[in-house]
């Protein structure tokens, strides 16, 4: 062979080796390992939010909800607008006390006193409420529980008054002439437990009226039962001459107790017409019930002899809402209920025969079956 054929043959055995070597090293072949990670703190680092020369990077988004808003560096992060509740008119004080109350509250019904009206225009409350009330509630309603059915009714004569109640999630109940006698309001309304603020407005601006309320779970209890305020009814009876209620006076009685009989007093008389409770009942009684005799056991047979100079009637409410009623029974004018009292709270109004009276007495629970008006 000579020189020449010899190097055209080396070239063409060289040009296939460099075509193989340049492809195994464009398609990255080859045995050899990859080159090892650099060590710890050395390279470049995974962006880091919010670090000063990196890109934010936004948190998770939650569905439904609109991102949060990312801070620039050195910026503090600005707080999302929270909502803010309607603000009550008034704050936690009242002008004439609070009325703190559970279902089945005795007694019942629950009587307070103020006067109405104020410089607050109750449509800039609420479009449907009317009248003039205080910048500040004038009763606050404490309830205790859930109730089903709570009435409050105001009493202020032949004046003109509004109701507002404000209920603990900021809505309102209202009404003008609801009480179904003359200008009265009422409301009535299932409540939940919480605390409400109650207004009584005059419907006209620069009026102020004595008035009585009455908060009551008694579906057919009226205005008419409530005594009118002092000075609201010219010509009414004066109220220190007649009783108006008060804290009624608690006796708890099992079967067997001693000493036998528990005597109770007071003065007997009121405004109301216990007719009003019950057609068969008679005379003329206060608002709230006089006494509360708690029976703690069955009574198969339990007495309330009532004892006076002058007539007196008995009207007892019973723990289910029945009126038990008497006049004479007890011989000599004097009143007499008994019979079988189950285990409950028992309401007992002691009236006098005709209206305008106050007639002190004596009452006596007794399970004596002979005990009458002259024996205690």
């Amino acid at each position: 062979m000579n020189l020449s054929t010899s190097s055209t043959l080396a070239r063409s055995l060289a040009l296939p080796t460099l075509f193989v070597a340049l492809a195994l090293v464009g398609c990255g072949g080859g045995n050899d390992a990859p080159p090892p990670p650099p060590p710890p703190g050395t390279g470049v680092a995974a962006p880091v939010p919010g670090a000063p020369g990196q890109p934010a990077v936004a948190p998770p988004g939650v569905p439904g909800q609109p991102a949060a808003p990312i801070a620039a560096p050195g910026v503090p992060p600005v707080a999302p607008a929270v909502p803010v509740p309607p603000v009550a008119p008034s704050g936690g004080d009242s002008n004439f006390g609070t009325i703190a109350l559970s279902p089945g509250f005795v007694p019942d019904p629950h009587i307070a006193a103020g006067v109405s009206g104020g410089n607050v225009d109750a449509s800039t409350l609420n479009p449907q409420c009317r009248g003039y009330v205080s910048s500040r509630p004038d009763h606050l309603f404490v309830a205790g529980g859930q109730f089903n059915l709570v009435r409050f009714i105001v009493n202020a004569g032949s004046s003109d008054t509004t109701l507002v109640i404000r209920k603990p999630d900021g809505t309102y109940l209202c009404d003008d002439d609801g009480a179904g006698a003359g200008t009265n309001p009422a409301v009535q309304a299932m409540l939940a437990p919480g605390t409400y603020q109650v207004y009584i407005g005059s419907y006209m601006q620069g009026q102020n009226y004595p008035y009585n309320l009455a908060v009551t779970e008694l579906p057919s209890f009226s205005v008419a039962q409530i005594p009118a305020p002092t000075g609201a009814v010219p010509g009414a009876v004066p109220a220190a001459a007649v009783p108006t209620g008060g804290a009624p006076s608690m006796a708890n009685v099992t079967p067997g107790f001693m000493p036998d009989p528990q005597v109770l007093s007071g003065t007997a008389g009121g405004t109301m017409q216990a007719s009003q409770m019950n057609p068969a009942c008679r005379g003329y009684v206060t608002p709230t019930p006089n006494h509360i005799i708690n029976a703690t056991g069955n009574f198969s047979m339990l007495r309330l002899v009532g004892s006076a100079q002058q007539d007196t009637t008995l009207v007892v409410r019973t723990p289910a809402g029945a009126f038990l009623c008497d006049d004479d029974g007890g011989g000599n004018f004097n009143p007499l209920v008994q019979g079988a009292f189950p285990p409950g709270s028992y309401q007992v109004w002691v009236g006098s025969y005709a209206t305008g009276q106050a007639i002190p007495y004596r009452l006596a629970v007794t399970e004596r079956p002979q005990l009458d008006a002259t024996g205690f």
